[in-house]
Order: structure tokens, then sequence, then C-alpha cells
């Protein structure tokens, strides 16, 4: 995922762009990656927006909050099911 690119279908707004992580280079490869994900949950727009207008420490501090929610929903979502399972089992 080298670059990221907001549809240029899009109706309201700045024509498409094309963003390219070489030029956002304070950002990790995993933060990069998190961005589209943040992009596929929130749209292009949130994440185009988070790029143009925040600065690079509000850049990571976005996206390291978007990934440490992620986690929490993960977490719950794998001890959920085991706990059922669990119980499952007795019957």
């Amino acid at each position: 995922m080298a670059k990221f690119e907001m549809s240029e279908d899009q109706s309201v707004g700045p024509p498409a762009m094309t963003l390219e992580h070489a030029a956002f280079s304070h950002l990790t490869f995993i933060e990069w990656q998190a961005l589209h994900r943040l992009a596929a949950v929130s749209g292009e727009v949130v994440a185009t927006s988070l790029l143009s207008s925040a600065t690079p420490d509000q850049q990571r501090l976005a996206i390291q909050e978007f990934m440490d929610r992620e986690l929490t929903a993960a977490k719950r979502r794998v001890s959920t099911p085991s706990h059922t399972s669990k119980n499952n089992a007795g019957d």
C-alpha cells in the first residue's frame, strides 16, 4: 500500500488527489496502513483531511488513537467467543 487515493467520483469538495507515503515520511509503515483502514471505516475524505490539515504530531496521534480503538475492539471480539465456547462446552 504505497499510495492513498481518493476516488475521482467525489461530487463534493476538491478534485481527486493521490497521496503517497513518501510525502508523509514521518508516518511509519504501520501508521500508513492504519490510515488506509481509517479511510475504509470513516471515509477517504476524513483521512485526506487529516493529512492535509493536521500537523505531523496531530496526524500520528489521531492514527495511534485509531489503532488503539482497533486493538480494543479486537480484544473484545476475541475474549467474547472464548468465554461463550467455554460455557457451551460444559453443556
